[in-house]
């Protein structure tokens, strides 16, 4: 059996074209994602725990609420230019920062 038999057999069925077409977006989409990502990417991004100290562990991602879970509370990170406060502590300093929010 020839690779053009095989073909010709996976194509036949609708789920053969079906599982063909899923194949060809996931390496189109692979293809994509060399191409316009930086080679380090995964491990400077995804593999950095710094990256994600900033993110709470309780808090679902954004995209839940896709799914039609309208009541999640979004996670807003609070970003200040100049502390409300500075403390010297011996031969440290302690900024403090205050927020608003209802």
């Amino acid at each position: 059996m020839t690779a053009r038999d095989t073909l010709k057999i996976l194509l036949r069925s609708g789920s053969g074209r079906a599982g063909a077409v899923f194949l060809l977006v996931m390496v189109l989409v692979s293809a994509y994602v060399l191409v316009s990502f930086p080679l380090d990417f995964g491990s400077r991004q995804w593999n950095n725990p710094a990256e994600w100290a900033d993110n709470p562990r309780a808090v679902p991602p954004a995209w839940v609420s896709f799914f039609g879970n309208d009541d999640a509370v979004p996670h807003v990170a609070f970003t200040a230019s100049e502390p409300t406060d500075v403390v010297a502590a011996g031969s440290a300093r302690r900024l403090f920062y205050a927020f608003d929010y209802e």
